[in-house]
């Protein structure tokens, strides 16, 4: 969070990205990577308030802006934010071939590098994707939690998705579907690794 906290919002310390227009979880993944190379960079990274947000309702949200939900990433007024253009400091990336491997958005601090890319991501997905008080209050996930019996038990949430994904995933990295059976063996092996029973 410290390094959300910039001592100035220019083209210096900063980086800014415009969201990506595809699913929910890939915006996600690809926000949460970008964040990981611009700490490698030690810079901050601000959001492109002149791209709207797909997923914004426009009557509640008019500017159709993720602020509308999350808390704040940074610091930054949105003067200094709307104050960069499309250019050399804005990054607008897809996620493909030539950028999943790229080191940085592999890039785990070397100092929790012994707990792997999988926790750093959880890290700054729980940062990036805090809910403001008025969607906090909406969804009252702790008493959602309490009633499912979640509160206070580690799970573990698997998402199987074979259908359009795993084509894509094959024309651009010419790789294969992942099988139900090693979505069941990849599962248990993170249970194993962190001692949770509950699926």
């Amino acid at each position: 969070a410290q390094a959300q906290a910039p001592a100035s919002c220019t083209s210096q310390d900063a980086m800014v990205v415009g969201y990506h227009p595809g699913g929910l979880a890939a915006s996600v993944s690809l926000i949460s990577s970008i964040l990981s190379m611009t700490l490698s960079l030690n810079r901050s990274l601000l959001l492109w308030r002149k791209a709207e947000w797909f997923y914004a309702d426009e009557a509640e949200c008019p500017d159709k802006q993720m602020s509308c939900y999350f808390l704040p990433w940074h610091t930054c007024a949105d003067a200094s934010v709307d104050s960069f253009s499309e250019g050399a400091f804005h990054l607008k990336l897809e996620e493909s071939a030539t950028t999943r491997g790229v080191q940085a958005f592999a890039w785990v601090p070397p100092h929790h590098a012994h707990k792997g890319i999988f926790w750093w991501r959880s890290v700054l997905n729980r940062f990036l994707f805090r809910l403001n008080d008025k969607m906090a209050r909406e969804l009252s996930i702790p008493s959602v939690m309490q009633r499912l019996g979640l509160e206070t038990n580690k799970y573990i949430g698997v998402h199987v998705r074979l259908g359009d994904s795993c084509v894509k995933w094959q024309e651009l990295f010419q790789g294969d579907c992942i099988s139900v059976q090693l979505h069941i063996a990849h599962t248990r092996f993170v249970a194993g690794r962190y001692g949770i029973s509950r699926v």
